[in-house]
């Protein structure tokens, strides 16, 4: 299980800039996060999502809070009986209680 940071996009170059502009302190915090790999992207009908693995330093309550409402914070977790084929499957983790302020 890992942390990730997520977006759901149509248009690919606008999913990437959403994720890199967190990471690049565009966030309540102002933090920089280090970009780690790999970038997964999966096609959800004519949608996709892209995610970004957050460092191994982050709990899920440390995670920096995004300023853009389209970038969610998350776990991702593999599924035992298709981790060879590349699945995700994203859980949602539950929101600090800042973010239902937005």
């Amino acid at each position: 299980e890992r942390l990730v940071v997520q977006t759901q996009y149509t248009n690919q170059n606008n999913g990437f800039r959403k994720l890199f502009n967190y990471i690049s302190g565009n966030n309540k915090q102002s933090e920089k996060i280090a970009m780690t790999t790999p970038v997964n992207v999966t096609q959800i009908e004519n949608e996709y999502v892209m995610q970004f693995y957050l460092p191994d330093k982050y709990k899920p309550n440390e995670i920096p809070l995004p300023l853009d409402n389209s970038v969610m914070p998350g776990t991702w977790v593999p599924e035992e009986s298709v981790e060879l084929s590349g699945t995700l499957i994203f859980e949602p983790i539950e929101a600090p209680e800042e973010l239902n302020l937005w």
